[in-house]
């Protein structure tokens, strides 16, 4: 029996209502045999991206501290994942990249 990694996309983000949709749905429409997560550290964003990361696909996880590290440890301790990355919310994951 084939076994598969279970990986978790994290992507801090704050007020990336322009960009986010985009960036989530790249993530999704990875070819991956896998488990893939897309979580999004929200740094309370006041332009609508935690409720368009949701509508895109992604798990929101509140970053009240609204720092990149404070961002990337609420993603990393809400992963499920076996192998964690960390993507920017202004990026298109290629096809491939996971």
């Amino acid at each position: 029996m084939t076994m598969f990694a279970s990986v978790s996309v994290v992507i801090p983000a704050r007020n990336e209502g322009a960009h986010i949709e985009a960036c989530v749905r790249s993530v999704i429409a990875q070819e991956f045999d896998g488990e893939l997560e897309t979580i999004v550290s929200d740094g309370i964003s006041g332009d609508g991206t935690a409720a368009l990361a949701v509508a895109a696909g992604a798990t929101v996880v509140e970053n009240h501290e609204q720092t990149i590290p404070a961002a990337l440890n609420r993603g990393l301790a809400a992963a499920r994942g076996t192998i964690l990355v960390r993507f920017d919310a202004h990026a298109e994951m290629p096809q491939g990249y996971v």
